[in-house]
């Protein structure tokens, strides 16, 4: 004989779950603390532009448009997605000018969970770096 009813949740499971909870909660990793981290990591594998005028580090999260819009954050199964651009300067016909190298250059699409970056270039996995 089975008995397929289920029984309702004890105080003891609920707070198992809660436990549960917090533990995974506090798991997880702080991504803007690691933020010099990821450029230490992406200029010591492909090296540091010269030239180099700014920075431009952004992690493509939930943001909210102007006109109400949600757009979702890019994560996919804890991989936060960002972008890290370098602005250096040249000279054009005598003026000093601004621009981001090529991508692998100076421009870096990544993936990251905290503890290792996934560089992509061209739209494929370049390499994977520990942080």
């Amino acid at each position: 004989m089975n008995d397929t009813t289920e029984k309702p949740p004890t105080d003891t499971d609920k707070k198992a779950k809660a436990l549960k909870s917090k533990k995974t909660k506090e798991c997880n990793v702080d991504l803007d603390s690691k933020i010099p981290d990821i450029k230490r990591a992406i200029y010591e594998h492909y090296g540091k532009p010269d030239n180099m005028v700014r920075e431009k580090f952004t992690y493509y999260r939930e943001s909210t448009t102007p006109a109400g819009a949600v757009r979702p954050a890019w994560n996919n199964g804890g991989w936060q997605r960002g972008r890290l651009d370098v602005y250096v300067s040249y000279e054009d016909s005598g003026f000093n000018k601004t621009r981001i190298p090529d991508e692998g250059e100076g421009s870096w699409f990544f993936l990251t969970d905290g503890l290792s970056i996934k560089v992509h270039i061209a739209g494929k996995l370049d390499t994977i770096l520990e942080i």
